[in-house]
């Protein structure tokens, strides 16, 4: 079992007290970088993003930079991951280059086993 919380930046406060709740309770959390199709992005955070195309459709994506800035807070934290390995334009979104979900759920099943 994990959570998933899906993060930007201006959701930070709750994000950290979703990690504390839940690091508290030894389950895992793995942010989930939310990308916007229209535009959505506060004034004060539109620096944090980039609009960029994916495929067929264009989005706003946080950029390389934010996103470690936010991974920053939990560098020490074992129990909180990153969906994909790195976000913005340096890394990628896609599900088949992170394998958070296949890691998470194989440890549930050791779990349940003992």
């Amino acid at each position: 079992m994990f959570v998933r919380f899906r993060t930007n930046m201006w959701n930070l406060g709750l994000a950290d007290k979703v990690v504390a709740y839940y690091c508290e309770r030894k389950v895992p959390i793995v942010l989930t970088f939310m990308a916007y199709y229209r535009e959505k992005i506060p004034d004060v955070h539109k620096d944090k993003y980039v609009f960029r195309k994916r495929t067929l459709n264009s989005y706003w994506a946080i950029t390389t930079a934010a996103w470690e800035e936010i991974m920053q807070r939990y560098r020490y934290n074992k129990w909180v991951y990153s969906c994909g390995k790195i976000e913005g334009e340096k890394g990628t979104g896609a599900c088949r280059h992170c394998g958070n979900c296949i890691r998470e759920y194989f440890v549930a099943m050791e779990r349940l086993r003992a």
